[in-house]
């Protein structure tokens, strides 16, 4: 092992010893097992392959991590790869209690951030952030500061919130992150003045709660769809489903809707071949002739084409239009959530308004969500998290 390899085994603050841990990687459903998972630091996740060789990836090329003995961790990340984020929740929280390495509650806190934050849930997502920085005052944290209006949920959750948050301030030494407690701590205040001025109940003890949910009430997840258990599953199978009762109908995600009836030069699969085939101008023709007379087409299908089209020759606003007509106009298409993320990509990027674009992603994950659609989920999650870099 060479000297860079053995401080990363040895150096690191965050290690942990488990021996059947499992990573899956950003594009795969089936999970690497029999690692060791060493650290995260720096953004990155270092961990032992089944070959006992060193190896390291960034945490956005991680889909899920897995630690030996975690269960309820590997639950909740199959619910969160489902979009379906209250269930996640459930598991997520007896898996905080589950916690026995420092390197596991880093992971489950982070994610329980993140799901919070992909729930709408700012208060929850905040306190979450906030035992994160508590864990490891690293700066690349700082990106789990939740966007969006500020819910107002329990008191509890509220008072743990701004608890983790003021002693997040007190011990915190990265500038960046000490930036981010102001924040969250500036919105959150007054939700939480108003909450504890009505507040009636018993008094609620610092570190007695886990998302305002007291920690005696999370011996078993409050969800009662659970998911079958991972040791049940056939060695190298793919991550469970939930049952069907509760998995969301999955439409036909873009480039695969169904076919239109024409085959012709101008049909839909004419323009998705000039597209794939990097021939921008001949599908942006196509288009343009359409246009004038679109006949009984799938229009949702159309205007993600028209989209893609005018992006591809380097008309980024003109194709910010057509992508906004398909969200607007049709909602509830498979195109929806893709043509979303486009014209996040474009306020980005062309006009230079993060803010629009947070809140476009935002939409595009809840859309995503409801109509089904796990890849178009993960593209939506990956892009917001590329507004703090």
């Amino acid at each position: 092992m060479n000297r860079l390899a053995a401080m990363l085994c040895l150096g690191f603050a965050l290690t942990g010893s488990a021996h059947a841990d499992s990573v899956t990687l950003d594009g795969s459903s089936i999970p690497l097992r029999g690692c060791t998972i060493r650290a995260i630091q720096n953004g990155r996740v270092y961990f032992l392959d089944p070959m006992n060789r060193q190896q390291h990836r960034a945490l956005n090329e991680i889909e899920a991590l897995g630690f030996d003995g975690l269960e309820q961790l590997d639950r909740a990340e199959a619910w969160i790869a489902e979009g379906l984020y209250a269930n996640a929740i459930d598991h997520l929280l007896a898996a905080a209690l589950g916690a026995q390495t420092t390197l596991q509650r880093l992971w489950v806190e982070q994610r329980l951030a993140r799901v919070h934050n992909y729930q709408g849930e700012y208060v929850q997502a905040a306190g979450h952030a906030a035992a994160v920085f508590l864990i490891q005052d690293d700066p690349y944290w700082q990106r789990l500061r939740p966007r969006g209006e500020v819910n107002e949920p329990t008191y509890a959750a509220a008072k743990e919130a701004m608890d983790l948050l003021a002693q997040a301030g007190r011990n915190v030494t990265s500038s960046q992150l000490r930036r981010a407690v102001r924040e969250m701590t500036q919105r959150i205040q007054p939700v939480h003045d108003r909450l504890a001025a009505a507040y009636q109940g018993p008094l609620i003890e610092p570190g007695s709660t886990i998302s305002g949910i007291l920690k005696s009430q999370i011996d078993t997840p409050r969800s009662q769809t659970a998911i079958p258990a991972l040791q049940d599953q056939p060695k190298g199978s793919e991550k469970p489903a939930p049952p069907p009762t509760v998995k969301p109908t999955k439409p036909t995600p873009p480039p695969a809707p169904t076919p239109t009836p024409s085959a012709g030069p101008d049909s839909a699969e004419a323009i998705d071949r000039m597209l794939t085939a990097r021939r921008p101008v001949d599908a942006l023709a196509i288009c343009e002739r359409v246009a004038q007379a679109p006949g009984d087409r799938d229009l949702s299908r159309f205007l993600y084409q028209y989209g893609m089209a005018l992006t591809d020759v380097g008309r980024e606003r003109d194709a910010a239009v057509m992508f906004a007509r398909c969200a607007v106009l049709f909602g509830g298409s498979s195109f929806a959530a893709p043509s979303l993320i486009e014209t996040a990509s474009i306020y980005q990027t062309v006009y230079q308004q993060p803010r629009t674009a947070q809140r476009l992603l935002e939409r595009a994950i809840a859309t995503a969500t409801a109509q089904g659609q796990p890849e178009v989920l993960k593209r939506a999650r990956r892009q917001l998290g590329t507004l703090d870099e």
